[in-house]
């Protein structure tokens, strides 16, 4: 399933980014073609049963298409359906049930979700990153954002215009009157959401989150507010902004150490494969070779940290299961307190 080898993959590339080396050029090509063979399946996925509404006598099928390039070369069909396991990719489709509200589910990749902070102090994080996403647009005003300038095939992100009257309508979502595209993935949601509160001049930050789930709607477990920590009765803060508040208490009481000494004092398993902090250089390289790694770090010039020898250095916003062990870290190495307020 591509699940399981883009996962693989993505495990493969993150044990040389742990270990500081480069990622080899033919891992990050197979990585780009596996993620553009999953966006191609899924956009072929819900309209297989238009283009093929009754298959009643085509029991057990297989359709393959050959492309050469962007040239159509072939087109066969088979009742050999063992050979979907040589495929690369494969997408698997369920099948409806329950209420007309569900959802048809396929294979996707794992995502991470997200919250938000406006610059008024409105903390927006939702269960899922689907609603998280809804709410943010309701909050900055859904008929305002519908101005915004972005349209998938044809539908705005935010308007009055419905693409389809099927039910379940997985394409978009009614919002108090007002129809938003919600099929597009948590990058696509974040870079819209950035361009609508720019475009209404509203400040925000958006902060990835492992532990929302962006795959189910589960009404009964929705948060509405991130726990917050307090590092020697300080001020309280949410989780990753809790360890930059520490790195920086950090290097005021140790202005001269140097990049070395601070990574002694925080090594890197600490937080898993991307560190408790990384140096803005090499985030830059792994960002020029195609990876996402300047959206894992508070990278904003107000955020980044400089050591005792000049070295810029940005913390990572990655924090879930391992903040515990972080809590635990500080408080055995600096005798410092970061606890749950």
């Amino acid at each position: 399933m591509t699940t399981d080898k883009l996962s693989k993959l993505y495990e493969e590339a993150e044990t040389f980014s742990k270990y500081n080396r480069e990622v080899p050029e033919d891992l990050i090509l197979e990585i780009n073609k596996t993620k553009a063979q999953q966006q191609l399946l899924s956009d072929i996925t819900p309209l297989m049963p238009k283009i093929i509404p009754n298959a009643e006598h085509l029991d057990n099928i297989v359709i393959s298409c050959e492309y050469v390039g962007t040239e159509l070369k072939r087109i066969g069909i088979t009742s050999k359906t063992d050979l979907l396991d040589e495929f690369d990719v494969v997408n698997t489709k369920s099948p409806l049930t329950g209420s007309s509200d569900e959802q048809p589910e396929y294979n996707r990749l794992p995502s991470i979700g997200f919250s938000i902070q406006f610059g008024d102090g409105k903390i927006v994080a939702e269960r899922t990153a689907q609603r998280t996403m809804i709410e943010a647009l309701r909050y900055m005003g859904l008929e305002r954002a519908s101005r915004y300038p972005v349209t998938f095939k044809g539908y705005p992100f935010i308007g009055k215009r419905q693409r389809s009257s099927e039910e379940p309508n997985k394409w978009q979502r009614n919002v108090d009157g007002w129809w938003v595209y919600i099929n597009i993935s948590n990058e696509k949601k974040i870079e819209h959401l950035k361009g609508v509160a720019k475009m209404l001049n509203i400040p925000m930050e958006i902060v990835a989150n492992n532990n929302v789930s962006t795959d189910e709607e589960d009404e009964t477990n929705h948060i509405h507010k991130r726990a917050k920590f307090s590092l020697n009765g300080g001020p309280a803060l949410c989780k990753n902004k809790s360890v930059l508040n520490v790195l920086r208490q950090f290097i005021t009481e140790m202005p001269n150490a140097k990049y070395s000494e601070i990574c002694e004092y925080f090594p890197r398993d600490i937080q898993g494969g991307y560190g408790v902090f990384e140096t803005i250089s090499q985030i830059a390289e792994r960002k020029a070779k195609g990876q996402d790694a300047e959206k894992r770090y508070f990278i904003e010039p107000d955020k980044i940290l400089t050591s005792g020898d000049g070295i810029k250095f940005a913390v990572s916003t990655q924090w879930g299961d391992n903040f515990e062990r972080f809590q635990k870290h500080i408080a055995k190495e600096l005798g410092w307190k970061l606890e749950e307020v």
